[in-house]
């Protein structure tokens, strides 16, 4: 069977499966609204002349990410789960197209959310402030957003595919995602804080944050370290996929 082919049987997986629709039209409305809350704060503290800086119109994205991260775990853990599995690596016997074609269907509309919800909030500022975040600023906002969004869908798929389980790997992503930067921050070593930068959420989210002089890695470089992360994970699941019974 082809790629596309799988590709489009895992997207209408995908679209049928009535709680995505729902779950990423919450991201684009949660980064949206949330994006603009402290544009209102700061209009009614202090007029139309104040500022809000990016990463505060952003500031939504710790929670967000897992609106995305979740139902990406679903989608695949859930074959394991009602045992339908079996019949899509009977269907696709190289199971790795099903791993990839899981990837992109998950991550292609999370990136267009994240994107759209970003433009929105910043389309937002614009409006009701008269010093938004510079137009260069916000377009890389939106667009890293997109980027940071589908590469953590793919990613939680990956992690979903290596663990199989569907609690245990919404436990893990969760932990990876949330919970990690925090610990690995509060060992009082200074090599283990300074490798906490290299954790995919801090790493990653650096596309989006405006260029800052004091982080070990820049915009792309961050962004580099998620995408290998990734890579990593989606490498070591289809070896698993490959070398496991259903």
């Amino acid at each position: 069977m082809s790629f596309g082919r799988v590709l489009h049987g895992e997207w209408i997986k995908f679209v049928t499966l009535r709680s995505n629709v729902p779950v990423f039209v919450a991201v684009v409305v949660g980064l949206a609204v949330m994006g603009m809350l402290p544009a209102i704060a700061a209009g009614a503290d202090s007029g139309l002349s104040a500022g809000v800086a990016a990463q505060d119109v952003l500031g939504s994205m710790s929670w967000v990410q897992l609106l995305v991260a979740i139902p990406a775990v679903v989608f695949l853990a859930s074959e394991y789960t009602s045992g339908s599995a079996r019949v899509t690596f009977l269907a696709v016997p190289t199971r790795i197209p099903v791993l990839l074609g899981k990837q992109l269907a998950v991550a292609v509309p999370a990136g267009l959310a994240g994107a759209t919800g970003a433009a929105i909030a910043f389309i937002g500022n614009a409006l009701l402030l008269e010093a938004p975040p510079a137009v260069e600023v916000a377009m890389r906002a939106a667009a890293g957003a997109g980027l940071y969004l589908a590469a953590i869908a793919a990613l939680s798929v990956a992690m979903a595919a290596i663990i199989r389980h569907l609690v245990g790997a919404m436990l893990a992503v969760a932990a990876l995602l949330t919970v990690a930067p925090f610990a690995v921050a509060l060992i009082p070593i200074e090599w283990v804080q300074r490798a906490a930068a290299w954790l995919p959420t801090p790493a990653g989210q650096l596309v989006f944050l405006p260029d800052n002089l004091d982080a070990s890695l820049s915009w792309w470089g961050g962004y580099l370290v998620l995408l290998a992360w990734m890579a990593g994970a989606t490498l070591v699941a289809g070896v698993l996929l490959r070398a496991r019974d259903v």
